[in-house]
């Protein structure tokens, strides 16, 4: 056997070593995937973990993100480097992977996925019925790691087949960003739980001004390139998409059927397109400067995102923000929107995978994490700490994100969902553009969801 000696250099060198391929959007959902390749055939069941001899040198493993985000990747760097003081022998790589879904799908498909890979739970599936992932519930049990910290709903999306193959990473629910400068220039009070959609588009509207028939500034705003930009609008009126779903689940099974066709649904998201098309109050595309680029040079007065913005706002100079939940329609909704990580079938180094997975779940990672302006904390016992509220930092209500979860329905966590997304996707953009009303769109689409949904 050859002994290498790792001089202090090169492992730092490794341990922050990011591979940024391609300027990938660093926030939002995992990118649609085009159909991948043909998938190797499944091999036998994995076996369950057993503890490995020691490497006579430090092991590399690689972690896989989609962001581009040099602050994001920061943080996942500042965590790979308290995973290395605790493991000196485990190295950790960061790879940030462009055209995510597609590319990793082609990894996988070749044999060299990362060892641990970070997966949207709405692609969850796609992955698991080809047999990507390796099973975590042996780790679980052998390390007494107490998955029932996690909320039920959270863990049951890495779940597969009544196998854990993935945990959540972090979770963030959504709320309307608003710009107190221009709440306070228009004398409107600030939203706060509470308020309604009546009140809320009349805030839009007041926010909106214009000059020379231009729109100088909009009232509302979002990036409704995604279906987590859109779908909320249908839980506030009192709609849903899935016959089985109810809050905090979606009870998938055979007789589940799209309800896109709901007229709650359908009207839902009428009005909400409506702010655009009729009410002139809301630009639902900005375009190349996006939302976030507005609501920073205080163009925008309110916008709609997770906690992932959070650390934006922050270091924008001047910047005067805070949140609040959205506004009641019908109901209060909202949504929970996640992230798993899963350690590959394939993976040559599966123990020091889950070890990094194990660590990036404990306190010390998660307050790194959530301290740096990520999403909540993934372990129910961690979610309301000072770490994630933190005191005297924008957003002054960060417990708005947490106070919502009980009103929130979950993420798409449905099979099939690359198929699902490439035919609503379409849909959506005729509603935004005035050429259909929801009703009509999503009349000509329900049924084809439904038979989707049940595809093997």
């Amino acid at each position: 056997m050859s002994h290498f000696k790792w001089s202090a250099r090169i492992l730092a060198s490794l341990l922050v070593a990011t591979v940024l391929l391609s300027g990938l959007a660093a926030c939002g959902p995992t990118p649609t995937p085009v159909p991948p390749t043909a998938m190797p055939a499944a091999k036998p069941t994995t076996p369950p973990p057993t503890a490995t001899p020691a490497p006579a040198g430090p092991v590399v493993i690689r972690v896989s993100s989609w962001s581009n985000s040099t602050e994001e990747l920061g943080i996942y760097q500042q965590i790979a480097q308290a995973f290395y003081q605790k493991y000196p022998n485990i190295v950790v790589k960061i790879e940030s992977i462009p055209d995510y879904n597609t590319k990793l799908l082609t990894l996988i498909a070749g044999g060299q996925a990362p060892d641990v890979m970070l997966i949207g739970p709405e692609w969850f599936q796609d992955y698991a019925k080809r047999d990507a992932f390796r099973p975590l519930d042996d780790f679980i049990a052998r390390d007494k790691f107490d998955a029932s910290d996690i909320a039920p709903g959270l863990l049951n999306m890495g779940k597969y087949g009544g196998k854990q193959y993935g945990l959540n990473k972090d979770y963030t629910t959504l709320v309307i960003y608003y710009n107190k400068k221009l709440f306070d220039a228009a004398g409107l009070p600030y939203p706060s739980d509470g308020w309604t959609w009546d009140t809320f588009k009349s805030y839009a509207c007041k926010l909106t001004k214009k000059e020379g028939g231009k729109i100088t500034q909009w009232g509302y705003g979002a990036d409704v390139t995604w279906w987590g930009m859109w779908m909320p609008f249908a839980y506030l009126n009192g709609g849903k998409f899935w016959s089985s779903e109810t809050l905090g689940t979606i009870n998938f099974g055979p007789d589940t059927k799209a309800t896109l066709t709901d007229a709650k649904t359908a009207e839902g998201i009428q009005k909400y397109a409506d702010l655009a098309l009729k009410d002139g109050c809301a630009v639902l595309r900005p375009g190349a400067e996006g939302a976030g680029g507005l609501f920073k040079s205080g163009k925008l007065a309110m916008a709609l995102w997770g906690r992932w913005m959070t650390r934006e706002m922050r270091n924008t100079p001047g910047l005067d923000w805070d949140v609040a939940p959205l506004p009641a329609g019908a109901q209060k909704a909202n949504m929970i929107l996640s992230a798993l990580w899963t350690i590959s079938k394939n993976s040559q180094h599966p123990e020091e995978a889950w070890k990094f997975i194990q660590f990036f779940l404990s306190p010390e990672a998660q307050k790194i994490n959530a301290a740096n302006g990520q999403a909540i904390p993934a372990l129910t016992s961690l979610a309301r700490s000072e770490f994630f509220l933190t005191p005297g930092q924008a957003p002054a209500h960060s417990e708005v994100y947490l106070d919502v979860v009980k009103d929130s329905y979950l993420m798409p966590v449905v099979p099939n969902f690359r198929e699902i997304d490439a035919t609503w996707g379409p849909a959506i953009d005729e509603i935004l553009a005035g050429k259909k009303t929801a009703a009509q769109a999503f009349v000509a689409i329900n049924d084809k969801i439904t038979t989707i949904l049940h595809q093997k």
